[in-house]
């Protein structure tokens, strides 16, 4: 009959032997419940005695596989594994028939912390921005919008960390990038949102609650979706050695905030200056790229993404989806089409701004010398120089003429350009 000792399924747990000159016949367990310490278990197999060798610990009878510890036994009877019973765990010493049903049990459980906590992290999520929502639209504001956003990250990475309990030094830097990037970035938009009055982003949707639901609804999902590779991280056991793809990736996140901090930075500095009022900005990082702060913002998510590709398998991989929905997001919706939008209206008529987006890039800063002279072609393939970005410019700019001075343009060609734009314009306006 089987030697087993119960603990339950959400458990890390490893085997080693108790010393260098331990006897082959006893084997230490390792085992801890998320918020307990390890617990040091001998084990004996009920015929030790007679045949002390088929454990065979201190010989490296047991090896260590990539998905977690397989048993390698001398003999044919008596080995040491694990098994399931019911809803429990079981450390077995005894018959090698139970072998393929142990093999199974052990992958379930080496997976099972990190998936657990998605159900946690999403109604979290949920309450946190819920709770912020209320306030927004019971006093028709929108100042903590992007400060729930950015500190609900903090929330989630900082909570799953401590509901796992293993505190590995992966789950340490990647907790700690989070809440650095966040309370910076969360606390920069509080302090400018209420030094410039309200967002215009929301001037449509203050005032109609299904609306303005709507986007806290979005919101909520962006932030749990993004925090996915921090939230499998944190919930693992997995703890594989530190690798180029850790290094690489906590450089790319370096990177990224430094760049996203320093181009909020001068443009904030560059807005308050009265000097510089009714201007674009194109100082510091903006002088190469026309959103230098969304660069960052992507390649430090990126970089978390990879540093966290060491701990991840099978159906893991999906938390790709983070750093790709803030990349969509960015490019596509309400990061930079808005932006731009916003920007040609103000400024199409003024050559110099049209000279300044048509060398500088809208995201990867570049020297405007080169990207000036790139193809358009090789703008949009690889630089995302996307037509949406300038479609409030009309046909002039379309056909590469932003480089040219507007007033020696053929009258005929300005007048088209001007029944063009207010053409777009009405059709905004007829939008349903």
């Amino acid at each position: 009959m089987a030697t087993s000792l119960k603990f339950p399924v959400r458990a890390r747990f490893g085997l080693t032997p108790m010393g260098r000159g331990a006897p082959s016949s006893t084997c230490t367990l390792t085992i801890g419940p998320i918020r307990s310490p390890e617990v040091h278990v001998a084990v004996t197999p009920r015929n030790s005695t007679r045949d002390p060798g088929h454990i065979g610990l201190a010989s490296g009878g047991i090896s260590r596989r990539r998905r977690g510890f397989d048993i390698s036994r001398r003999g044919d009877r008596d080995f040491v594994g694990f098994s399931s019973s019911g809803d429990e765990a079981h450390v077995v010493v005894g018959s090698t028939r139970s072998r393929r049903r142990v093999g199974r049990f052990r992958s379930m459980v080496t997976e099972a912390s990190s998936n657990s906590y998605l159900g946690v992290t999403a109604i979290v999520t949920a309450l946190y921005q819920f709770s912020f929502f209320v306030i927004a639209a019971g006093f028709k504001i929108d100042k903590v919008t992007d400060f729930a956003g950015t500190t609900n990250f903090v929330v989630l990475a900082v909570l799953t960390l401590i509901l796992n309990g293993t505190y590995q030094y992966r789950q340490l830097v990647l907790t700690t990038f989070v809440l650095f990037w966040g309370i910076r970035l969360g606390f920069f938009l509080l302090f400018r949102i209420l030094s410039w009055g309200e967002d215009h982003r929301f001037d449509d949707k203050r005032n109609n609650l299904l609306r303005f639901a709507v986007f806290w609804f979005l919101q909520g999902v962006w932030v749990w979706t993004v925090s996915l590779p921090v939230t499998v991280v944190n919930g693992s056991s997995k703890n594989p050695a530190f690798g180029v793809r850790d290094y690489v990736g906590w450089a790319m996140w370096g990177v990224g905030l430094a760049i996203e901090a320093i181009a909020d930075q001068s443009k904030l500095n560059f807005k308050n200056s009265i000097s510089n009022k009714g201007r674009w900005c194109d100082v510091g990082l903006w002088s190469w790229s026309r959103h230098p702060n969304y660069f960052g913002e992507m390649l430090l998510w990126w970089g978390i993404f990879v540093a966290a590709t060491p701990v991840l398998s099978g159906g893991q991989w999906a938390v790709i989806t983070g750093p790709i929905l803030l990349s969509c997001l960015l490019l596509f919706v309400s990061g930079i089409p808005l932006l731009e939008i916003s920007a040609d209206k103000k400024h199409r008529s003024n050559p110099e701004y049209l000279h300044y987006k048509n060398t500088t890039s809208p995201l990867i800063p570049l020297p405007p010398a080169v990207y000036g002279i790139l193809p358009a072609w090789f703008k949009k393939t690889f630089l995302f120089e996307f037509a949406m970005y300038s479609k409030k410019l009309g046909a002039g700019f379309r056909f590469g003429l932003a480089s040219l001075d507007v007033s020696a343009l053929n009258p005929r060609l300005e007048m088209l350009d001007e029944v063009n734009s207010q053409f777009m314009d009405l059709m905004d306006v007829t939008k349903p």
